[in-house]
């Protein structure tokens, strides 16, 4: 048996442990390095000061975060570093309780622990924030790990991957020359990888498939008209610039130009309007002669002032008539200006080849200091047609497993998303997870970023990630029938059973504590 004791090495294991936190995100996307970061941070911790190794922990994952944030985020450098705390100091509580109890029990019972306290707090915290982040998260390419969500759903895998950590660092920390504690963490890792290598391998050829197509246009021609308009000013913006200084300038444009949109002098910007629905309408016509009978577009592909969007969803409904196609229509339809208020209601509304609005879907959870949306009821609806049960959801939604769970029975989720290349495609490469848990194929269609088509055992059928192009459109064969999944039936079961373990055990430490102190 080897031991790792020495005072540098803590310190070994808790850089390692902060750099994959780096290496497994949207920046590099290497899936092992996800594994070893509560790794890397348990043995930190464990080997120090309760209170200095907590604290330690927390420097180090703001710095990495910060450093993390200015790849990916959007956000001023200010906000990122003012919320590096805000994410560090809870994520690193899991480290803290461990350190605190894991010697007050037996070694099998501290390796669970530490997976308990730590999916019960993920749960909690991604309720609020989003599951973006968690430690699953960073295993989009292990497709016989991701399988475990279809019995244990996404917390299911992070609860195997704390566990692995805790197992492992309590074997590299341990006084014992053969500790037994790791042979119930083995066989069930095993009987899991086995699980998905049989569930991925053993499906049977789907032949009942319909074409798709997820269109996606970017709306910079309406952005620089906007801004021309209101300031007098050309600018110029690209896929590279989206989320920069200039998007910022016209994020400030746009309610100027609500307050008063009939003014003669933003005759461009309605006419750009106006021709961005054209094509619109004219690139969905030629997928549905190029045989696509499902057809969505990316989210808000279309903004539309809200007094004109009766007269587009009746050129919509002709279309969708004339070509006999299922057409999901997502549009950022402007309100009435408000100093106040939302900007806008970010919507997808699924016409038949009938004419008949089946679904009027509006997103649920906009994102927050991003996202100026006037959020929808979160009722995702079932609509049974002749290519399976089609089921709708905008972009951030997918990142919530407990609402996206009302998609389990369809067959089909038409997932309309935005992005930006910081967080390409990882973003995207995240709603697999939603398609196995719920046994649902996902098309997301994405602007400013990759657009994916997933079947429902978190294969990718097809992925365009075209940045150079202006107009991108992606094409699968979709199976028409999804698949039944256990997480179906017991949903978040982990999670309860973490928290109840959680409280358990923290209750024999301190009942035992008492005890000891009585006696």
């Amino acid at each position: 048996m080897l031991h790792f004791k020495s005072s540098k090495t803590k310190w070994i294991f808790l850089t390692i442990g902060i750099l994959c936190y780096l290496l497994s995100g949207p920046v590099f996307r290497i899936d092992l390095t996800g594994w070893l970061i509560p790794i890397g941070i348990l043995y930190f911790t464990r080997s120090s000061h309760p209170l200095k190794g907590y604290l330690w922990a927390v420097l180090f994952m703001m710095i990495i975060s910060v450093i993390g944030g200015l790849f990916t985020s959007p956000l001023p450098i200010v906000a990122i570093i003012i919320s590096a705390p805000i994410a560090a100091f809870p994520e690193m509580v899991p480290y803290l309780i461990d350190r605190f109890m894991h010697r007050r029990l037996s070694p099998l019972l501290a390796s669970i622990l530490f997976p308990a306290v730590a999916v019960s707090l993920e749960y909690m915290m991604s309720t609020i924030f989003s599951s973006i982040g968690i430690l699953a998260s960073t295993q989009t390419h292990f497709v016989e790990m991701i399988q475990w969500a279809s019995v244990a759903g996404v917390y299911g895998i992070s609860f195997i991957m704390y566990w692995t950590a805790s197992t492992l660092v309590g074997w590299m920390l341990s006084e014992e020359d053969s500790p037994l504690n790791y042979k119930p963490w083995l066989i069930t890792i095993l009987m899991i990888l086995l699980f998905g290598a049989i569930r991925i391998n053993t499906t049977s050829e789907i032949k009942d498939t319909v074409k798709v197509a997820g269109i996606a246009v970017e709306e910079f021609s309406i952005w620089e008209a906007v801004y021309q308009n209101v300031y007098g000013e050309e600018i110029e913006i690209n896929v590279h610039n989206a989320n920069s200084p200039e998007m910022g300038k016209i994020l400030a444009a746009i309610p100027e130009y609500l307050k008063d949109p009939e003014n003669e002098k933003y005759e461009q910007t309605n006419l750009a309007l106006k021709d961005f629905g054209d094509q619109l309408l004219s690139l969905s016509a030629n997928e549905a002669d190029a045989g696509s009978r499902i057809i969505v577009w990316s989210e808000t592909n279309l903004p539309i002032l809200q007094k004109d969007e009766s007269g587009f969803i009746l050129k919509a409904q002709e279309l969708a008539v004339e070509k006999e196609v299922f057409l999901s229509i997502s549009m950022g339809v402007f309100l009435p200006y408000n100093e106040s208020g939302p900007m806008y209601e970010n919507k997808a509304i699924l016409i038949s080849p009938e004419g008949k609005v089946l679904d009027n879907y509006e997103k649920a959870k906009p994102v927050p200091f991003m996202d100026s949306s006037l959020p929808g009821d979160g009722i995702i609806a079932k609509v049974e047609t002749d290519y399976g049960i089609l089921t709708q959801a905008i972009c951030y939604d997918a990142d919530f497993p407990p609402l996206m769970a009302q998609a389990s029975g369809a067959d089909i989720l038409l997932l309309p998303a935005n992005d930006w290349l910081g967080i390409s495609p990882y973003h995207g490469d995240n709603s697999v997870f939603r398609a196995v848990e719920n046994g649902v194929s996902i098309v997301r269609p994405t602007g400013s970023g990759q657009s994916v088509i997933f079947d429902p055992y978190g294969r990718a059928l097809s992925r365009v990630e075209a940045f150079d192009k202006e107009v991108r459109i992606i094409n699968a064969y979709v199976p028409i029938n999804g698949c039944s999944t256990i997480f179906s039936f017991i949903g978040n079961l982990i999670v309860w059973i973490s928290m109840m373990c959680t409280a358990v055990l923290i209750t024999m430490v301190i009942i035992n504590y008492f005890k000891s102190r009585s006696s």
